[in-house]
C-alpha cells in the first residue's frame, strides 16, 4: 500500500509540475562560445532559463575560450600567446604549418602583447626572423601584417 501512495504523490507531483512549468519540449539555442546551433530540452513555461547556453562543457569552462576569457582575461592582461590565438589562426603564416607555432614579437619588445605585434611563425621560420636568412622572410610578414591590420 505504501508503494500505490508513493506512485500516486510521484504523479499528482509530475502533473501540478507540469500544469504550473508546461511540459518538456526541444528547443534550438546558440552556443555563446562557438556558435554551434544545437538543441536544449525544457519546459516550455520556463525558457529560455539561462542567458546564455554552452554547446559543451568545454566550451562552458574553458579558460581560454572566449566564453570566460574575454570577460576575466582581456588582451591587456592575457598571456601573449593566448593574446595571438585570439586574433591569429594557430599555423605559421609563412607555411601553415600548425603542430608547433611559437608567436614572435614583431617589434621586439616582449612586453607590447598587441595582437598586431604578434605574428605566428613555425620554429624554423621564427629562427630565419633571428638570422641572416631574414630577409627570406620578412616580405612576407609585413604583407601579412599589412593586410591583416591596415
Amino acid at each position: 500500500m505504501l508503494n500505490t501512495v508513493s506512485i500516486t504523490l510521484k504523479e499528482k507531483l509530475k502533473e501540478a509540475n507540469n500544469k504550473r512549468f508546461g511540459n518538456f519540449i526541444k528547443f534550438t539555442v546558440k552556443c555563446h562560445s562557438c556558435e554551434a546551433n544545437f538543441e536544449v530540452e525544457e519546459r516550455e513555461k520556463l525558457f529560455p532559463s539561462k542567458s546564455q547556453y554552452f554547446c559543451s562543457r568545454s566550451c562552458a569552462n574553458s579558460v581560454g575560450g572566449k566564453a570566460k576569457a574575454e570577460k576575466y582575461h582581456s588582451d591587456d592582461v592575457a598571456q601573449y600567446r593566448t593574446v595571438a590565438w585570439r586574433h591569429h589562426d594557430k599555423k605559421c603564416i609563412i607555411c601553415e604549418e600548425s603542430n608547433i607555432v611559437a608567436v614572435h614579437h614583431l617589434n621586439e619588445n616582449h612586453k607590447d602583447n598587441k595582437p598586431e605585434k604578434l605574428i605566428p611563425l613555425c620554429p624554423t621560420h621564427h629562427q630565419y626572423w633571428h638570422s641572416k636568412y631574414k630577409h627570406l622572410i620578412e616580405n612576407k610578414v609585413l604583407q601579412y601584417v599589412k593586410d591583416k591590420w591596415g
